[in-house]
């Protein structure tokens, strides 16, 4: 039998075994038992606004620091065991209810039900931003430099933007604006991405204005992505006339005038030389009478007058809107009973008829000669009834034509251009 090892012996003896157990259990409570000290960091840092104070639209807007680190003491077995997430660090602002930038003390708050110390946060004290939160459009100025004589420029980029933030910064933002330099060689269009700027100032060209940055304000845009610039030809003496109607002829100059007789306009090419270069001003005669008013004056906006193939150039100033004054002081009125023989309809629904009026009359407006002249066979009246389409009791809107078989100055009083009319099968 071969002899046991020594550490073999020192097992199999249990007074000594129970000595070295009771050694080793020694050192370890003296090693868990020892008081220490601990810093966790990184604890994050809640700032949480009363209901009362969240429906006046209060928000938190910054917290700083955003994270604190404590100081605890205890058992070591205990502190080694602690990490940032069992701790709750919070700001009260329970009693906050008006806009402001404060410090506040730190309040420590353990998840763990261990015996230990919280001896304290760095810092002690955090500044919270409170504010209430807006939203505000301001309209986006154009600082561009052309290079394009000859070409008046126009491009798609939206005229506002919409700002949202705490109202104390918002409040400063007056105006946004972007720049750049804008050139073509031959009058093709280009494209750009504008980077958007807010200011101090409604004037962003003011050299005394203040760029406006700040991380708590959403703009709807902070740039504008391939804004397209178009070069069109200009034409700074645009004349105005007058389109009639249903009249049938030309009222003579000396009857009307228009301001301004001319306007500076630009538009594509083709537009500005050719049949469309002249603007037309629609005018319803039919719906003036002389028993009005002598001298009628009736405003036209310009963009309405321009339609979408040309636009206003900046030398026409603040102009905004055409007038015409018409004098009908020279004119007289008559009435006239228009047979059956000349009222007619045109364009009925497949399958209905009308019943038309047998006779109507006609109050016609023009010149003393015109009327001595004129005889109610020369008057005619047409219903309309072009894609129409009766509603469950038959009625449509017929637009009503009257014609005069007459060059000279001479038209029908119609107040409306249209009437109900019952359709039957």
């Amino acid at each position: 039998m071969k002899n046991k090892s020594l550490f073999s012996r020192l097992l199999e003896n249990k007074k000594l075994m129970l000595i070295a157990s009771f050694l080793i259990a020694f050192v370890f409570w003296i090693i868990s038992s020892d008081n220490i000290s601990k810093t966790i960091d990184n604890v994050p840092l809640k700032a949480v606004l009363s209901e009362s104070a969240e429906k006046e639209n209060l928000k938190v807007y910054s917290v700083s620091p955003e994270t604190v680190s404590i100081e605890i003491s205890g058992k070591r077995l205990i502190i080694d065991s602690l990490t940032a997430d069992d701790f709750v660090a919070s700001v009260d602002l329970f009693n906050v209810s008006k806009p402001g930038t404060e410090t506040y003390a730190i309040d420590i708050e353990s998840k763990s039900n261990m015996n230990f110390a919280v001896e304290g946060s760095k810092p002690l004290r955090v500044t919270v931003m409170v504010d209430r939160e807006v939203t505000k459009t301001v309209e986006v100025h154009k600082l561009f430099d052309y290079d394009a004589e000859g070409y008046f420029v126009v491009d798609d980029m939206p005229s506002t933007i919409t700002i949202t933030g705490p109202e104390t910064i918002v409040s400063k933002v007056k105006s946004a604006y972007v720049t750049d330099t804008i050139t073509t060689k031959d009058g093709s269009s280009v494209k750009k991405t504008l980077t958007v700027h807010l200011c101090d100032k409604t004037d962003p060209s003011d050299p005394d204005k203040q760029s406006i940055y700040s991380e708590f304000i959403k703009v709807s845009n902070d740039s504008f992505d391939d804004v397209t610039f178009s070069f069109l030809k200009i034409n700074d003496s645009m004349p105005l006339t007058i389109k009639y109607d249903q009249s049938g002829f030309t009222l003579p100059a000396n009857y009307y005038s228009i301001t301004p007789e001319t306007l500076s306009v630009a538009g594509a090419d083709d537009v500005i030389n050719g049949e469309n270069a002249i603007s037309s001003i629609e005018l319803d005669l039919g719906s003036l009478s002389k028993y009005k008013n002598d001298m009628n004056e009736i405003t036209f906006d310009i963009s309405q007058l321009l339609g979408d193939d040309l636009v206003m150039t900046n030398s026409n100033g603040d102009v905004s809107e055409v007038k015409v004054q018409l004098d009908l002081s020279f004119l007289e009125d008559e009435k006239f009973l228009i047979p059956s023989s000349n009222i007619k309809a045109t364009g009925l629904p497949e399958g209905y008829y009308a019943n038309l009026p047998t006779s109507l009359y006609a109050t016609v407006i023009g010149t003393s000669s015109v009327l001595e002249s004129l005889d109610a066979s020369d008057i005619s009246i047409t219903y309309d009834f072009a894609s129409q389409k009766p509603s469950e009791d038959n009625i449509v809107n017929a637009t009503v034509i009257y014609k005069i078989n007459e060059t000279g100055v001479c038209w029908v009083y119609q107040p409306s251009q249209t009437e109900e009319i019952t359709l039957y099968k």
